[in-house]
């Protein structure tokens, strides 16, 4: 359950596959009691050819 006004992580790992570089960002929905509580919009990396890059967003919910 997040506190409210205290800091929260969300991270996720991309590996790409394919055969060019390619800038990726972490995306999603917050939801809390089944309630969108905060979008997620993680600044945008370069992940080289077979290299595999952590992604990271943190949020500070202000509601539920």
């Amino acid at each position: 359950k997040p506190h409210l006004n205290s800091f929260v992580g969300v991270s996720g790992t991309f590996r790409n596959t394919g055969s060019i570089p390619i800038l990726v960002s972490l995306q999603g929905k917050v939801y809390h009691n089944n309630k969108l509580i905060e979008l997620i919009d993680s600044n945008p990396i370069l992940v080289q050819e077979d290299e595999k890059k952590e992604l990271a967003s943190f949020i500070k919910p202000v509601h539920t």
